[in-house]
């Protein structure tokens, strides 16, 4: 069973399994690790160094290495999206260009309990889906999970009893990286009768979402939602190409609805971090309100919250650092090759850690004659929080003073990798970026956030994201 019974049985006492994959450098004193994944399933690797990690990401993609199981999961859910598609897939560059416009900033820059301790989790697990959703396809005038929990609660307040049952598409994304055969998995699966309707209701959604933008982008209106930007760019190009538009393509539906997972499950993941590490470092709440109110000092006013306030983003990054939401990634060899000295076989699965040591743990030592000749020409100017307490948190090692003596934010302060890196890194990581800058300043300049030290929860759970299972908070209101 290889290191499947140890996993399993960290599953049976309720412990999240990425944890394991961040252990494995210091338990061997490696930053390369093989483990084994099954009694059926070839070795695979396990990769523990940034600079090593962001290595393959950047300069070895596409040349050494593919993504292999990840096209055949994301094949069975979304096959016309870019997720599901190698980077040297001729179809790649069509589909990532459909979309191309929905991280640019003129896109971003216009979308976008009395004292008792509550359970935030589920509430910022449907605030989020709405945030993404109107992003994507707009909520409409019948609003979406927040409108219907008010409705609930006015029903509460007016009557004493009322039933609310949350709706919402489960996608089987997640379960797929567990299946030795993604594509067999996913072809049997969506014939049962739940997937299929799940199916069936979003394409249903989208299409109903075209439908009704067409009109109003033919007479000239604009864009208000990811969705029509990419009707827009079909119709250019029909017009341009003297065709009909295609808007039946099935790629538009699966770019949409990759919008929707990826964007839903990673910023639900980290906006719950975020609040964890406010509610467990009080003082934060307070030196970042006077960033706020020093940054946007007729913000709240205006409106206007695209300016950078430098210790909010610093402390955004800290936390995204320390508690990166996706843990780990994988990727696949595409020809026999060498990882840090060690021979690699061709179609050998490569488990890349986006946290654990040398970014929030101390590194394990590499001999530098073992490192790839990209890596050895791309040295970063620091590849390890080593000298800087990496497992303490400190939002201040990312701030340095800029010509003016005022502190500004500087990304290259150390290494993280937290939106991935490279060409197939986070697609819609400027989106995060804004929406977290933008949802978190709103509460934290409303409210006071407070936590009685009983109630502080660090247990996981695992998803696409690992999160915490729990986020209990009571709140005051700033006047």
């Amino acid at each position: 069973m290889g290191n499947l019974a140890e996993l399993g049985e960290r599953q049976k006492d309720m412990q999240g399994m990425r944890p394991w994959f961040l252990e494995q450098a210091r338990r061997h004193n490696s930053a390369i690790t093989q483990i084994f994944l099954g009694p059926f399933a070839k070795p695979a690797i396990l990769l523990s160094d940034f600079r090593e990690v962001n290595d393959i990401l950047s300069h070895r993609d596409a040349v050494d290495f593919k993504r292999g199981k990840k096209v055949d999961v994301f094949s069975g859910i979304l096959p016309h999206a870019h997720p599901a598609m190698e980077t040297l897939d001729p179809r790649f560059r069509e589909s990532r260009d459909l979309v191309r416009d929905l991280m640019a900033p003129s896109f971003l820059h216009t979308m976008t309990a009395n004292g008792r301790p509550f359970d935030v989790v589920n509430d910022i697990v449907e605030f989020s889906f709405d945030s993404i959703l109107s992003a994507a396809t707009g909520l409409g005038s019948e609003g979406g999970d927040i409108k219907r929990q008010l409705s609930y609660l006015h029903c509460l307040e007016d009557t004493g009893t009322c039933t609310f049952q949350p709706d919402s598409i489960k996608g089987e994304v997640t379960k797929g990286f567990y299946m030795p055969w993604p594509r067999v998995y996913h072809a049997i699966n969506n014939l049962r009768p739940s997937v299929r309707h799940a199916g069936q209701t979003l394409r249903g959604y989208i299409e109903s979402q075209i439908t009704r933008a067409i009109p109003r982008l033919n007479r000239g209106g604009g864009p208000e939602c990811a969705l029509d930007y990419v009707i827009g760019r079909e119709l250019k190009a029909a017009q341009k190409a003297g065709r009909e538009p295609m808007l039946d393509d099935p790629r538009v539906r699966d770019e949409i609805y990759g919008y929707l997972i990826a964007g839903h499950d990673t910023s639900t993941g980290s906006f719950i971090w975020l609040m964890r590490r406010l509610l467990s470092h009080p003082e934060e709440q307070t030196k970042i309100c006077e960033n706020l109110q020093e940054t946007y000092p007729t913000a709240w006013a205006e409106r206007q919250l695209i300016k950078q306030a430098p210790y909010l983003v610093a402390f955004l990054e800290e936390v995204l650092r320390l508690n990166c939401p996706v843990v780990t990634i994988m990727v696949q060899t595409r020809m026999d090759t060498v990882v840090l000295g060690h021979a690699v076989p061709r179609d050998t699965q490569v488990f890349l850690n986006l946290t654990g040591p040398s970014l929030n743990m101390p590194s394990v030592s590499v001999e530098e004659t073992s490192r790839s000749k990209t890596s050895q020409t791309y040295e970063p100017t620091r590849h390890s929080w080593d000298d800087l307490d990496p497992e303490v948190f400190r939002p201040e090692r990312w701030l340095r003073k800029d010509a003016e003596g005022k502190w500004v934010f500087d990304a290259a302060s150390g290494p993280t990798l937290a939106f991935s890196a490279g060409n197939r890194g986070c697609w819609g990581k400027r989106l995060g970026q804004l929406e977290l800058r933008i949802v978190f300043t709103i509460p934290i300049w409303s409210a006071k956030f407070n936590v009685h030290e009983k109630h502080v929860s660090w247990e996981t759970y695992d998803t696409l994201v690992t999160a915490p299972k729990q986020c209990l908070m009571s709140l005051t209101e700033v006047q």
